[in-house]
């Protein structure tokens, strides 16, 4: 059996400073996925954009832009596991 098309795909990033501290977000409550619940920086990945471009994209919009980025590890695409494999989920690690 062929895997149907995902629904909507998202880029996850864990990003950790020097010290090991993650940056966790509080998403709005008006979210139709975990409104009012902590998370990592996440972002819908675009028509034509790559999983990279919309991680580096969603952590350009939450630290601004004067921050280097090393890129740790990668993981994905993944289909996730809380709501029956719709969603393409790619995770990204940078310092």
């Amino acid at each position: 059996m062929t895997e149907s098309p995902p629904r909507a795909r998202f880029s996850i990033c864990l990003l950790e400073d020097a010290a090991g501290r993650l940056l966790f977000l509080k998403r709005a409550p008006d979210r139709v996925i975990g409104p009012d619940l902590w998370g990592f920086p996440a972002g819908h990945i675009e028509d034509g954009e790559t999983p990279e471009d919309c991680a580096r994209r969603e952590l350009r919009e939450e630290i601004g832009l004067r921050h280097e980025l090393k890129e740790l590890a990668r993981l994905g695409p993944r289909r996730d596991s809380l709501f029956g494999g719709i969603y393409e989920v790619h995770l990204f690690h940078y310092r």
